[in-house]
């Protein structure tokens, strides 16, 4: 069974807390959990994936913001130990 892409939950605490949320992941996630994650999320959301699956406009620019989103969520936790 497939995890969604992305979980909207609020998280409590700081921003480690939140990105992990944000990529479904458990607050103890290691960083190999995280990089794979993160892999599986932008293989599902890539613009160019979207495209050869003949995905709409209007929806892979919203994929496109969840991109964003993702990339944003990875740089938080790449910073942080």
């Amino acid at each position: 069974m497939r995890r969604p892409i992305i979980k909207r939950k609020s998280a409590a605490g700081g921003p480690r807390a939140q990105a992990l949320a944000l990529l479904g992941l458990p607050r103890g996630a290691s960083s190999q959990e995280i990089q794979d994650r993160y892999r599986e999320i932008v293989r599902e959301l890539h613009p160019d994936v979207l495209a050869q699956k003949g995905i709409p406009a209007d929806l892979r620019t919203a994929a496109e913001e969840m991109l964003r989103s993702v990339n944003a969520a990875r740089q938080v936790l790449r910073r942080s130990p």
